[in-house]
């Protein structure tokens, strides 16, 4: 039986292809960065020789455009943030400064991709008087856009710190019916990608 680690992996791979094939049906080429074992301890490389950084999951050619960096994240549910009174995502810190370096380093935009699988809050979300229900679907953002003045730090109990930022501030690029056959707490079950990967 695999172990929850593979299985959560797996499923973040399965969000990658959905990501891919979305973008290839509007006409982009894509490349994958080369797979890496799971028991490798890491992620693929961009390697430069000011260093070695945590490379982004695809390479995105758009028709008549420069290339981007995509990097894809999935989530089973956002946070609700009180303050703000907004949903917001996150990413772990150190990733972030990975992939700005990779943007910074090879002059091309990162965008991140994240794909909202579920739109039931957390409890604790829910305990503390968020909406009822929480937003799903496809949704990206460039790394150059998340500034100090529209992203938090936090870490809690958490072991790596993360940055937060509101789903206001990505563009909603599709809805998740696009990419998985129906919008549903599974997301494995995916639409037209067995060919990647």
């Amino acid at each position: 039986m695999p172990s929850a680690f593979a299985s959560r992996l797996e499923q973040g791979h399965e969000a990658e292809r959905a990501v891919a094939n979305l973008l290839l049906k509007r006409g982009n080429g894509i490349h994958f960065a080369p797979a890496v074992p799971s028991n490798a301890g890491r992620g693929p490389q961009f390697f430069h020789p000011q260093g070695t950084y945590a490379a982004p999951d695809l390479m995105v050619f758009p028709p008549a455009q420069s290339p981007r960096w995509v990097e894809v994240k999935l989530r089973d549910s956002t946070t609700w943030h009180r303050f703000s009174g907004t949903w917001q995502t996150s990413i772990e810190e150190r990733y972030l400064f990975q992939y700005q370096k990779v943007r910074e380093l090879s002059n091309l935009p990162v965008d991140i991709y994240i794909v909202q699988a579920n739109s039931i809050p957390s409890s604790s979300d829910l305990a503390r008087g968020c909406p009822e229900v929480c937003p799903t679907g496809v949704y990206r953002i460039e790394v150059g856009d998340l500034t100090e003045s529209n992203t938090h730090r936090w870490q809690g109990n958490l072991s790596q710190p993360r940055i937060f930022w509101s789903l206001e501030a990505m563009d909603q690029v599709a809805p998740l019916d696009a990419i998985y056959l129906k919008a549903i707490d599974k997301p494995s079950e995916l639409t037209n990608c067995s060919n990647f990967r």
